[in-house]
Order: structure tokens, then sequence, then C-alpha cells
């Protein structure tokens, strides 16, 4: 029996890929093989569209698994666009300190409120990765 042409693809070749990939091509990568999920699980370009509150808790999974793996982050952006509420706002509060604490190099954050969200400039001023806001 063959092995399947994405099981012959060396490691550092599927990180060479995915690295040109949104987190979401990267996603849809994952089925191909185990080589491939692994690289999706540990891409370091996050980017989330947030419209629900269950897409929040997937964002959330997702940087706990970030956190908890000391994955490195080097691109982390958000769009999201619903009602604030202090509930949403200490959850990016947690995703920002969660990119931080990783190494986050670039952050790009778009979101729109009804209310002021107070964006944690001294908490993403304590980065010493971080090239640009």
């Amino acid at each position: 029996m063959e092995r399947a042409t994405a099981d012959i693809i060396p490691d550092c070749l599927i990180d060479k890929i995915v690295s040109y990939l949104s987190f979401d091509k990267t996603a849809q990568t994952s089925i191909l093989s185990k080589a491939w999920l692994l690289a999706w699980l540990i891409h370091p370009k996050l980017e989330f569209s947030i419209h629900y509150y269950k897409d929040m808790n997937i964002v959330n999974k997702i940087m706990e698994r970030y956190r908890d793996g000391k994955i490195p982050i080097d691109k982390f952006t958000f769009s999201i666009l619903m009602s604030g509420s202090r509930e949403v706002f200490l959850l990016i509060d947690k995703w920002l300190g969660i990119a931080v604490q990783n190494g986050v190099k670039d952050l790009v954050c778009t979101g729109f409120f009804r209310t002021l969200y107070p964006f944690p400039i001294f908490t993403i001023m304590t980065s010493k990765s971080l090239r640009e806001l």
C-alpha cells in the first residue's frame, strides 16, 4: 500500500508552506495528515473575526492552548463586532496578555462596540518583542 502524498512532505516544508497561509487556510489543511494538523495547532499567525459569543468561546480555547503550550505567536489579528460588555472586555484583555506573554511581534486589533473598550496599553507596552501595533 502506498503512502498518501501528504505524508511524504517533510515537516520543514509543511512549516514553510503554512507560514504563507492564513490561520483559516491552515486549518483547512489540517485534514490532510497528522503533520498538517500539527502545523495548524502551532501556527504562529492567529487571525480571528468575532461576531458572536460562540466565536469568543472558540478563540478563548485556542488562546488557552497557546498559553498552556507556550506556543509562540508572531502575529495576532482580531476583529470583533458585537456589543461590548465587561465579560467581552475581560476576554480581550486575557487574549492580549497571552499574545504578549507568547512573544507577539505584530498586533492588529479592530473592534466596534457600543461602549468604549479600555485598551490595556500598559500591558501591551511591556512586550519586548512587539514590533508593530
